[in-house]
């Protein structure tokens, strides 16, 4: 079911008549303080905990659960050398911060849940919630290699606690020849799985195709590249995916190649490695977020995570914040052989709706939306008013304050405040706008506004479970 809550998001000016006096900037999650929160110290991780792989709050199992790859091979042994090894490794954490890795019986006395001859390559797992079929409750898709070590397609696994995996009998009938982290999520309201890959190795661009069983999928649409704004030198490593109410949001894994002098070879197998993020409405129109603003930015020279980062396949939505997983290193792709420095992961955080905030600083700012309709009359505001001031008001489809609720009513929030319910002095009667045409009137100084949403009798706190607010047709926004 489609959830009542309607809210104000602000990537883009799609739901806004006017933006005056504030600016869009992306919001930046902060990374935790004693980052890495996961190290290589186990034989089989060979100095690598690769988040080729995905990290979750699993409600099944009622932990936090993370699957992460781990490799070897060395400028003697290639990637996909007979010789190399790779692992998808398991570890579980009640609080997302301190990680076990529990013993298990795929290779007893380890944590290993994908043994060398699987090829372990570019794993998302899905814990599918929707699904009927116990035994098909955990989804994971891939491209991994074949025992010989050669490229062997794309492959779907099932698992009934995501430890115990089989192969899917019916193919991934999708032929391509990825060489990344693969997306895989499922649309909640449609019941559509969609991934995002490559269809040539080393054609760095992403491409995405759907599916309604799993079996069938549509031709692959290429869903976003580098564009005229972009370096010569920038390249899409791969975009992992997260559902986001009515939007689904990508952590692109930007690839910064070195120039011919360092590295001659039409591979660009040298660079670095960071995040930024993209948004989409639909799961195949897609936009950068504040193009070429780092949403996971490299940590500083001699940092852990100095050079490449590679995001977990999901974010993960906690009641205080949303939390990101990422591996990190500090060598160069393409130079992770020196036996004395690790791949690690590590976790940053967001206050919620936090991706992005229009921002007013000494001058008051003002934004006014397109008409829209709400059920119910509370107004919950998410914003960072501690050093000003935010007030709203509500008009009719002409601009016009409604009685009771225009700024001069509104009490104003002058905190930092993520679920702030708007009070006005007089107590209007909220008939006199509840389910008709209306419009919201905002200003604020020396703030920081995330969001504005309507829960319609849902809990606020559920921020992940909304619909964007169509600013189309207001009757949309009751349906």
């Amino acid at each position: 079911m489609r959830p009542e809550q309607i809210k104000f998001l602000f990537f883009d000016n799609h739901t806004l008549e006017f933006v005056r006096g504030f600016a869009r900037k992306l919001g930046q999650p902060h990374k935790y303080v004693h980052n890495p929160v996961v190290t290589p110290e186990l034989k089989h991780e060979f100095n690598r905990t690769h988040l080729y792989g995905t990290a979750v709050y699993d409600s099944f199992e009622d932990h936090f659960t993370m699957w992460y790859s781990t490799h070897f091979w060395d400028p003697d042994v290639g990637e996909s050398d007979p010789k190399s090894y790779s692992y998808l490794c398991y570890a579980v954490s009640s609080d997302g911060i301190s990680w076990e890795k529990p013993e298990l019986d795929i290779v007893p006395g380890t944590n290993i849940v994908f043994d060398n001859h699987i090829g372990t390559h570019g794993p998302t797992v899905l814990v599918d919630y929707d699904e009927e079929n116990l035994h098909k409750r955990y989804k994971l898709v891939m491209s991994p290699y074949s025992e010989s070590r050669k490229k062997n397609g794309l492959k779907l696994f099932f698992s009934p606690d995501g430890i115990h995996w089989t192969e899917s009998a019916a193919p991934l009938n999708l032929d391509v020849d990825s060489d990344c982290h693969i997306g895989f999520y499922r649309d909640s309201y449609s019941g559509w799985y969609r991934i995002t890959f490559r269809t040539r190795v080393v054609d760095r661009r992403v491409w995405i195709s759907e599916s309604k069983d799993l079996v069938t999928w549509t031709r692959p649409v290429l869903a976003i590249e580098p564009d005229q704004l972009d370096s010569c030198d920038t390249q899409f490593y791969g975009m992992q995916l997260t559902q986001y109410g009515d939007f689904t949001l990508g952590w692109l894994s930007m690839y910064y190649t070195f120039g011919y002098e360092a590295d001659p070879s039409f591979k660009k197998m040298v660079g670095t490695m960071d995040v930024q993020m993209a948004y989409s409405r639909d799961g195949f129109g897609w936009h950068r977020c504040l193009q070429n603003n780092r949403f996971i930015p490299n940590g500083g020279a001699g940092d852990w995570d100095e050079n490449c980062l590679i995001p977990s396949s999901s974010a993960v939505f906690t009641r205080n914040s949303i939390l990101f997983y990422y591996a990190g290193a500090p060598y160069y792709h393409g130079r992770g052989y020196e036996p004395e420095t690790q791949e690690c992961i590590g976790m940053a955080s967001l206050r919620p709706d936090g991706f992005v905030k229009l921002e007013a600083g000494e001058e008051v700012g003002e934004i006014m939306t397109r008409p829209f309709m709400s059920r119910a009359s509370d107004i919950f505001i998410n914003a960072d008013a501690s050093q000003g001031y935010v007030i709203l008001e509500l008009c009719d489809q002409a601009g016009n304050a409604i009685s009771g609720y225009d700024f001069d009513s509104c009490i104003p929030l002058t905190k930092d405040r993520v679920f702030h319910k708007c009070q006005w002095k007089q107590n209007p009667d909220p008939e006199s706008f509840a389910e008709k045409p209306i419009r919201l009137r905002v200003r604020g100084k020396n703030v920081s506004l995330y969001s504005i949403s309507f829960p319609n009798g849902e809990n606020p706190e559920e921020y992940w479970n909304f619909r964007e607010i169509s600013c189309i047709n207001p009757l949309y926004d009751i349906e």
